[in-house]
């Protein structure tokens, strides 16, 4: 307005304007005037409202409404988005926090919600984690400046409970007891704003918005372990939070854990002790399956020099990542490897620019219940910033507070006290060099805290022999002794991280899977598998087709190449996952398997992998007359109630996928030369090259399938090159006999080494003595679901198992039937492999599958 008033001043000259002219400009100037009052007005009632409605937020009671505060809490005030559009997101923070409808990452510290949490408590389970959240959160010491939440323990970030990951799959794995592939992606996000929208239901909101001073917290001992994964969860959704760790001695941290999960007097028991293997074997098991991950090395003397290795860190976090509980036990001896845990944490933290020294605070649970205990409880007060009377650490809880406040979590000790040489093993072996590793990362004053003076025993002592492929005495082939391995494991297997080749004998790993069962697609492995693993002694794995050992799926090769060497160590972790490992261990007469029909057709490079990875496997081969499987298969392939897929006539597909085999030279060009031909160089390297082949025009590879002289050739030989004999660990069943013969059955189970005769529970017995008729049968009736991945729930739905074969693989037949003609072609070009197969097989064999055709 002043530069127009000075322009006109200067430039316009001052005329005196007509009467009329004056009137209008007169009232267009008014007009003006007040439409700028009012638009003023309009502005400075709209700051009026924002203004009270924010202070009306900031200072609203009990009657606020949830939804208000959710939403304030996710767009926060002007003030705050200010600080946003300001504020310096971490790189941490960007990849793994999805802030979308988040006007902010970390709350301003004027903030109420900077106190929704303000503390965490964590800790090892039987830490002392609840005495510590009661004696804050209850009584004097805390001047009532401690709210808690809905709960003491919420499990909110615990990893398979938190339902904020981006990109995270539900698993419908219907088998509970073997564990599921994890469902938490490992670089997976947090979708922030749902995430602080659902926590603050779990807190006393309207409280903390009234009262200034006071402080909400929860106490979850389980969001330590998860380390990588709850962290994160943590970091994303609460950054300002401060965290409290719980530490005990981790050999007695054990001891209490193993008694308080048989203690009577726990809901979960109710009211019984529950049955538990002995402390020693109970601790072994888990330790093994600490191995099979890869969180410690299979060779436990080789721990130091395997600590903060790839190999530890994937094994870690695969750990975390695995959400089947129940089979894990309780995860027991994880619990007491701090370092792990602790190096997360303190990545983490570093990661979005805290400080582990002042934002999280490590407290020993020795020191709570010590003459120190007051003290410890005022230092934390002190640092949560809670305002604290003048005699609170004098006048805090009375030892009949603290032991009221305690009485609930007290363990009663049911079991035999450790075996002072048991002990000595576990610090030294593994304990020990797991608390060095931990006290680089705490203050100076808590060095050398669990360190222990152990007087060594006068008795002989033998460590345990543990039943994972570490510290195992026996019969094995020590990967130490590499000249007496056989020469096809020295160049096709890479031992690295594996302590021996071949499990010794009475090792439960030897049964998981003890039988594979291979044969042509139609050759009858689905019956075959079903009315094996209907005998109560043989379970089933993951399912019944676990295609692990084809090659274009098998993950281990080295450099991801077909053919380069198998890395032995992490094949068995992952493929020892598909078994019930917790049923094996428990119960040495059981066994388990699976059946892969295509580990026959990949003769060579399937054969390299699982006498790589599982050599003690026994091998169950199918057989069907060949132009019959492969009619079979082309009428499966258009079967409505199967893939309903439209193909050529017989005659054409058959002739088009010989076709497809001459052009790699798998056979020769001129079909009348296949005598001369089979056995060359030309023909072996041909048939390697299409079995290395990832992709190509075959469609179903259909009459290479048929040609079972071909695949049994390479499945002989390397099976003779590892030092078996493929007459005793090879066992060949026809097809039709499995329909004709009801002594093949017999056979089978027999050479597979279970009771033949056993066709119910009730003549097994388990480790514990138990008849499993009865068990199987009591657990049926109860159906009780929520056991459905304990031994005796699996035994209950294995005795409704059917002795019957099921219908879902019978093939509808729906083409013309195979011209005589083209029938007597066909034979003529498989004769010869057959005779090729009658050579390899023996007498026995001999002539199988000839005919005479009209």
């Amino acid at each position: 307005t002043h530069s127009f008033a000075c322009i006109d001043a200067m430039t316009v000259p001052k005329l005196r304007p007509p009467a009329a002219e004056s009137s209008l400009s007169s009232s267009a100037s008014s007009s003006w005037s007040a439409l700028k009052r009012l638009a003023v007005f309009l502005v400075v009632v709209i700051l009026i409202v924002a203004a009270w409605s924010t202070r009306q937020d900031e200072t609203a009671t009990g009657n606020v409404s949830h939804k208000s505060m959710v939403n304030g809490f996710l767009k926060g005030s002007s003030s705050s988005s200010q600080r946003q559009r300001r504020e310096t997101i971490p790189p941490f923070v960007r990849q793994y926090c999805n802030l979308t409808g988040v006007d902010y990452w970390m709350v301003p510290k004027d903030d109420w919600r900077r106190r929704t949490p303000a503390f965490l408590i964590l800790g090892a389970k039987k830490g002392g984690t609840t005495g510590l959240f009661q004696t804050l959160t209850q009584g004097d010491a805390a001047h009532q400046a401690i709210v808690k939440g809905k709960l003491k323990e919420h499990l909110y970030f615990i990893p398979s409970r938190f339902p904020h990951w981006s990109g995270r799959e539900d698993q419908d794995n219907d088998d509970d007891d073997v564990d599921d592939y994890p469902d938490i992606p490992e670089d997976a996000m947090i979708n922030v704003a749902e995430a602080r929208r659902d926590m603050l239901k779990l807190y006393p909101t309207a409280k903390l918005q009234q009262n200034r001073t006071l402080i909400t917290g929860e106490a979850t001992p389980d969001y330590i372990l998860y380390s990588e994964y709850s962290a994160r969860a943590i970091l994303c959704t609460v950054p300002w939070v401060k965290v409290i760790v719980l530490l005990r001695d981790p050999v007695d941290r054990l001891f209490s854990h193993y008694n308080f999960l048989k203690d009577p007097s726990k809901k979960f028991n109710g009211g019984r002790v529950r049955t538990m293997p002995p402390f020693e074997t109970w601790v072994t098991k888990d330790i093994e399956r600490l191995q099979s991950y890869g969180v410690l090395p299979e060779n436990l003397a080789k721990l130091p020099n395997y600590m903060k290795t790839p190999a530890e860190t994937r094994g870690w976090h695969k750990y975390q990542r695995n959400t089947n509980l129940r089979a894990m036990s309780d995860r027991p001896f994880s619990r007491s490897l701090y370092a792990l845990q602790f190096e997360d944490w303190h990545r983490n933290l570093l990661a979005v620019g805290k400080d582990p020294q002042r934002d999280l605070k490590v407290v020993l649970s020795r020191d709570l219940t010590s003459d120190r205990g007051s003290q410890v409880v005022d230092d934390l007060l002190t640092w949560l910033g809670v305002p604290q009377v003048p005699s609170a650490s004098s006048n805090g809880k009375s030892d009949q507070d603290e032991g009221t406040v305690k009485k609930g979590m007290v363990t009663k000790y049911s079991s035999a006290p450790i075996q002072p040489q048991f002990r000595q093993w576990l610090e030294e072996t593994i304990i020990r060099p797991y608390n060095q590793r931990l006290y680089k990362l705490l203050p100076q004053e808590l060095d050398g805290c669990f360190d222990t003076t152990t007087t060594p025993s006068s008795s002989s002592f033998s460590a345990p022999k543990l039943t994972s492929p570490s510290n195992v005495d026996g019969t094995s082939t020590r990967v130490a002794d590499e000249k007496s391995l056989p020469s096809f494991v020295r160049e096709k297997c890479d031992l690295t991280g594996a302590d021996h080749w071949m499990v010794p004998e009475g090792d439960w790993r030897r049964r998981t899977p003890y039988f594979l069962i291979l044969g042509a697609k139609k050759g009858g492995t689905t019956g075959t598998f079903q009315t094996l693993t209907s005998h109560p002694q043989i379970l089933s794995g993951a399912k019944k087709e676990l295609l692990y050992f084809i090659p274009k799926r098998f993950p281990h090769w080295t450099n991801d190449e077909i053919g380069e060497k198998v890395r032995v160590a992490p094949a068995r972790r992952d493929f020892f996952k598909q078994f019930k490992s917790n049923i094996l261990m428990d119960q040495p007469s059981f066994i388990t398997g699976e059946a892969t029909p295509d580990y026959v057709m990949y003769s060579e490079y399937s054969t390299q992998a699982i006498l790589c990875t599982v050599p003690w496997v026994k091998v169950v081969v199918l057989l069907r007359e060949p132009i019959e499987r492969l009619f079979s298969h082309y009428n499966f392939i258009m079967d409505p109630n199967k893939s309903n897929r439209q193909l050529p006539p017989f005659e054409k597909w058959v002739m088009d996928d010989i076709a497809i085999l001459q052009e790699y030279g798998v056979m020769p060009q001129d079909l009348s030369k296949i005598e001369e031909y089979m056995g060359s160089k030309q023909e072996q390297d041909a048939w390697h090259r299409y079995q290395r082949l990832k992709n190509g025009p075959w469609g179903d590879r259909p009459f290479v399938r048929s040609l079972y002289a071909l695949q049994l050739e390479e499945w002989f030989r390397n099976l003779q090159a590892v030092g078996k004999d493929p007459k005793q660990d090879l066992r060949i069943v026809l097809s039709r006999d499995m329909k004709q013969n009801t002594s093949v059955v017999h056979d089978l189970l027999e050479w597979l080494g279970v009771n033949a005769s056993a066709t119910s529970f009730d003549s097994i017995t388990n480790s514990r003595g138990r008849n499993l008729g009865q068990v199987a049968a009591a657990n049926n009736n109860n159906n009780n679901n929520n056991n459905r991945g304990t031994e005796d729930a699996v035994l209950a739905r294995k005795l409704n198992s059917s002795l019957e074969m099921k219908q879902s693989m019978v093939t509808t037949y729906t083409s013309a039937p195979i011209s005589p003609e083209f029938q007597k072609r066909l034979e003529a070009i498989i004769a010869p492999y057959n005779r090729r197969l009658y050579r390899l097989l023996g007498p026995k064999y001999d002539g199988i599958f000839d005919t005479t055709s009209t």
